[in-house]
């Protein structure tokens, strides 16, 4: 039986100081462009170090990840519902100008945001419905 990898879905908390090293691997795997891991998911590596950004407010290297080709259709859902769950109404921002679904599945986000209280994010995605 082969034993599966790690995930970072069931972390408690990730630290702050964990993000810049992941964006400094991106940012030398993309300017280098020569390693070869063969079967290595990079679509996943992004939409971690995405996911990360996002949660922890770190919009420099949000920045720096979106500078760089990323396809957000398998997972756009997922990163505009982590941004209003947490409030982050600047990565919401972001990634509703480069043509993501902000009000994806009926509008959930807009639900989350209502949820936890959001009124900068609730305000936004009210006056941004389609």
């Amino acid at each position: 039986m082969k034993h599966k990898p790690k995930t970072n879905r069931g972390m408690k908390k990730f630290r702050p100081e964990h993000i810049q090293p992941i964006v400094d691997l991106f940012k030398t795997w993309m300017e280098n462009n020569k390693m070869e891991y063969v079967g290595y998911d990079w679509s996943k590596f992004i939409w971690d170090s995405m996911f990360h950004a996002i949660s922890q407010y770190n919009h420099e290297a949000f920045d720096i990840l979106m500078e760089y080709p990323i396809t957000f259709e398998r997972n756009d859902f997922e990163l505009v519902h982590l941004a209003a769950t947490v409030g982050n109404l600047e990565a919401l921002k972001k990634m509703h100008e480069i043509g993501c679904d902000i009000h994806c599945l009926d509008g959930h986000p807009l639900r989350l945001a209502t949820d936890f209280r959001h009124e900068e994010v609730i305000k936004y995605l009210k006056e941004n419905h389609g």
